[in-house]
């Protein structure tokens, strides 16, 4: 009696055990919903749905999923925890972007919303009036046949030495085929996306060109201080000659983000033609001004985080628990901030979809400070510059990451340029190419061809 009464403790302590570790991940997360992610926060509230209801579905999902075998053993099935997690969050259509899943123990990511990649035709046509007309024959496609389809799906290029257009498509998964409307017929077609990749990879690397200054810039976030001074002092040396400068060329390829403050000092030196106290004060007003209208989530927590990691002055923490009443808080700085930048050359800026964050944002401001003179070269970027301050977070027991944002940009100055299409769609490129046509497109806009032997 006593043996089986030993055995049947055993089992309820087992249950129980289980039982707890897992609960206590799934309480942690609904607490992360609600006090640290303005992404989940306000996603919920604009569905009606409560943190509880997301965990019960993750919960839902994860008994019908995770591995009995391991479930027996005591243990959390993390891979389906972490999949159960991803699949609540497309499901819901909740977070953003930058959002993400990682399941540590099978070093398994798992994006949350898939980015939307383009692939490209053979299929090109010039444009007559509001009319795209095929350029070429192209198998059963005829030279002066009419484009008859969505016009979205025409990216403007640069093919033959001439500015043409091409047909595109967008697509989160790998596709191989599409269907293209020509002369109100469908034409199934082949199509194909490449990211590419740029060898001989540096953190950085300038050149100057014969007066076209190339900032090929890898990076946003630096650990290593001796590494971040060598790169503000390069920095200081190629902005001298900007002075002569033909054309500035940013490389952002590959650029996965990380503090803008890299990526400010070339804004500065673009818009000003000498450093001063004046101007580091217009400065700071300009960029501030970009980011009204931003929301930022106001817990506790939150402010205890940003305490702890030194991320704001003592009169903005006064003020936020000032105001801990309100949830959010929202900047309204209206002022209207003139700027008059002295440089007014062009700037040409290379992108692809690994383009994302602290980079967008360099983009952006430089599109709204210099206009039709900023020319973007390549794919569209990743589409997740209108959440920040991104936070990782590690559930106790699972030790499941979670990516989440503390800050909500999406109604600020900065994102209302034209050429941002959202979450996961990011930047469009002015002249749309593959990466290995990306050095020739350059070289053709420029008229400079040794920009090749440079370009990758």
């Amino acid at each position: 009696m006593k043996k089986w009464l030993s055995i049947l403790l055993f089992f309820i302590n087992f249950i129980c055990v289980f039982a707890t570790s897992f609960d206590e991940d799934c309480n942690y997360l609904g607490t992360l919903f609600s006090d640290v992610a303005i992404d989940m926060s306000l996603s919920l509230e604009e569905k009606n749905l409560t943190p509880e209801a997301v965990i019960d579905e993750i919960r839902t999902i994860y008994n019908k999923t995770a591995s009995p075998k391991i479930v027996k053993k005591g243990d959390i099935d993390k891979k389906a925890f972490a999949s159960a997690i991803n699949d609540t969050y497309a499901k819901f259509s909740l977070t953003n972007g930058h959002a993400s899943v990682f399941d540590v123990s099978s070093n398994t990511f798992f994006p949350i919303f898939w980015h939307q990649f383009v692939y490209y035709s053979e299929v090109y046509f010039f444009k007559e009036n509001n009319a795209y007309i095929v350029y070429k024959d192209y198998k059963n496609i005829k030279k002066g046949m009419h484009y008859t389809g969505n016009p979205e799906n025409i990216l403007k290029t640069v093919y033959d030495n001439k500015i043409l257009y091409r047909y595109a498509v967008f697509s989160p998964t790998i596709i191989k085929t599409s269907n293209i409307s020509v002369g109100n017929k469908e034409y199934k077609v082949p199509v194909a996306g490449d990211v590419g990749n740029i060898k001989n990879r540096k953190n950085y690397d300038f050149k100057n060109i014969d007066n076209n200054i190339y900032l090929k810039i890898e990076k946003c976030k630096y650990q290593d201080k001796r590494e971040e001074n060598q790169f503000y002092n390069d920095s200081k040396t190629i902005i001298k000659d900007f002075k002569n400068a033909k054309n500035i060329i940013f490389d952002l390829r590959t650029n996965l983000g990380g503090f803008t403050k890299y990526l400010d000092q070339f804004s500065y030196a673009l818009i000003y033609d000498k450093e001063s106290k004046e101007n580091d004060i217009h400065f700071s007003k300009w960029s501030r001004n970009l980011f009204a209208g931003e929301r930022r989530i106001n817990t506790r927590t939150m402010i205890n985080k940003t305490i702890a990691k030194g991320l704001a002055p003592s009169d903005y923490i006064s003020y936020c628990l000032e105001n801990i009443e309100k949830k959010y808080l929202d900047d309204v700085d209206d002022e209207q901030v003139s700027v008059t930048p002295w440089y007014t050359g062009k700037i040409y800026i290379l992108i692809n979809p690994l383009t994302s964050s602290a980079p967008e944002n360099f983009i952006l401001s430089l599109k709204k400070l210099f206009g039709q003179n900023v020319i973007i070269i390549g794919q569209n970027s990743n589409g997740s510059c209108d959440f920040a301050d991104v936070y990782d977070y590690l559930l106790p027991n699972s030790k499941i990451r979670i990516r989440l944002t503390a800050v909500d940009f999406r109604k600020t100055n900065l994102l209302k340029e034209n050429c941002w299409h959202g979450d996961t769609i990011g930047i469009y490129p002015d002249f749309w190419c593959k990466p290995q046509e990306i050095s020739s497109v350059l070289s053709f806009l420029i008229d400079k061809e040794e920009l090749k032997n440079y370009i990758e």
